[in-house]
């Protein structure tokens, strides 16, 4: 990955609808190169295109992080359980304080409720702790 792959991958991160010919235009290349390059990219770095909605013009009214310190033998499982569920939407491993770091996107506190009553009852969930959001300033995939 060079320098043009990298302004390629501003582009697309800054507006991924952004033409071909109008990336071509601003980073001075030829519409068939980006085309390859992203072509390339997309096998090697690009994971998906995405888009970031507002949570609360489609019911998603609360946001909260949760902490959890699982059993070391019972943690693939409990990532796994995790990973099928659409409320998980980022999931973190880590080394201190938690063992796992999940953002939640939920529609209300019984939802968020539930879920904390179902992940404190599964095997080899030590401890849970939640941290709900009060305010959005920023939230974007911005890497470079």
């Amino acid at each position: 990955m060079d320098e043009k792959d990298i302004e390629i991958l501003k582009e697309l991160i800054r507006n991924s609808k952004t033409t071909l010919a109008e990336m071509a235009e601003k980073l001075q290349m030829s519409v068939s190169t980006i085309h390859k390059r992203i072509a390339a990219l997309e096998k090697e770095v690009i994971e998906q295109y995405t888009i970031i909605l507002d949570p609360r013009k489609v019911g998603i009214n609360l946001i909260a992080f949760l902490g959890l310190t699982v059993k070391k033998e019972r943690r693939r499982g409990i990532l796994e359980y995790l990973k099928e569920k659409h409320w998980a939407n980022e999931i973190y491993e880590l080394l201190e304080p938690f063992d796992l770091f999940v953002k939640v996107k939920v529609t209300d506190i019984k939802e968020l409720k539930d879920i904390l009553q179902t992940l404190s009852s599964l095997e080899g969930v030590d401890e849970l702790s939640s941290f709900i959001v009060t305010e959005r300033y920023k939230e974007r995939n911005e890497v470079l």
